[in-house]
């Protein structure tokens, strides 16, 4: 039966831990990204390298995010200067959410893998970006998500529900952790080829 209840989730070590509200089920759209950058992002994060199966990430907006301990071992970087925002629990380096690099634009995308209960964010609606036979990549976006998507991002924007972030200052438009570049002595390893 459909529910309203937050989704829970927790950093490996449980230091940090939040919930993810939402108004109906799931509240938000479970992909599964295969890009290089987010399995670089794991990679970073020391986790098993996704590939090929890729990361599974629930997207919703900043604004349904609220941490209730340990927000004090949210840390954030990037892989590139335009890169999303990659938050990980600096006390156990598990990746946590994506963001853009502006409180504007609330997208929040969760890794799907610190859900208490994974049952909690629905099925795998769409995979994204998947390596195609010929080597190259596939955006595969579908057209209802993404309209889901968008819409939940106008909604959040219009109402000023994306000043509620737990990622930034909403005066400022400042992040609350500085996200550390991940430079190119940092970045060895976290481009191996597919499998």
């Amino acid at each position: 039966m459909p529910t309203t209840e937050p989704i829970r989730f927790a950093c490996a070590c449980g230091s940090v831990r939040g919930e993810v509200s939402r108004t109906s089920s799931p509240g938000g759209t479970h992909i599964i990204c295969h890009c290089k950058y987010c399995r670089a992002g794991e990679l970073w994060c020391g986790q098993p390298d996704p590939d090929p199966e890729g990361v599974a990430i629930f997207q919703t907006t900043a604004d349904r995010v609220r941490f209730t301990e340990g927000q004090d071992h949210v840390g954030a970087f990037r892989l590139t200067k335009q890169g999303p925002y990659r938050w990980y629990a600096t006390c156990c380096k598990a990746p946590l959410f994506n963001t853009t690099s502006s409180p504007g634009v609330p997208f929040a995308g969760m890794i799907a893998a610190r859900a208490a209960d994974p049952s909690d964010l629905g099925p795998v609606k769409m995979h994204v970006f998947r390596t195609q036979p010929d080597g190259t990549s596939k955006a595969g976006l579908g057209i209802g998500a993404v309209a889901k998507l968008m819409t939940g991002l106008a909604a959040a924007r219009l109402s000023g529900r994306w000043k509620n972030t737990p990622f930034f200052d909403a005066a400022t438009r400042k992040p609350l952790a500085t996200p550390a570049m991940v430079g190119p002595d940092d970045s060895d390893g976290l481009y191996p080829p597919r499998r």
